[in-house]
């Protein structure tokens, strides 16, 4: 009678309860929307300076990035790898290390690769 009806209830209700706990608990965490560019930023360089990677340039662009003018390069991979840069009339060459970035975390996208120089006496160098 009742006794059965209110075991029979409190089994739906913690079923419930437990399905909804289940299914928050799958649901980790939620991505932001913060975005990113691939390329190479370099501190002391002029803001119109004309950046060359390999055979790919690109003007300054972004005011206010961090540590310096940023030239976007969409082409490039995390880890070293020998490349040509050039900053106006300064020539590097050798490895640039770029860094994958994940401003919104693990498995959330989008997903960029960063290299940071310092030009500096008339010259470049990795930082």
């Amino acid at each position: 009678g009742r006794a059965d009806h209110l075991l029979l209830m409190h089994r739906v209700v913690l079923a419930v309860a437990l399905s909804g706990l289940a299914l928050f608990a799958g649901c980790t965490s939620e991505c932001t929307l913060i975005g990113c560019s691939s390329g190479i930023s370099v501190s002391g360089a002029a803001g119109d300076a004309r950046v060359c990677l390999d055979d790919v340039c690109e003007t300054f662009g972004g005011i206010g990035r961090v540590p310096g003018p940023f030239a976007r390069f969409d082409d490039v991979h995390e880890g070293f790898a020998k490349h040509i840069l050039t900053v106006g009339d300064v020539r590097y060459e050798g490895p640039i290390a770029f860094t994958k970035m994940l401003p919104n975390g693990a498995g959330c996208g989008p997903r960029c690769y960063q290299a940071a120089f310092v030009l500096d006496s008339g010259s470049l160098r990795p930082i």
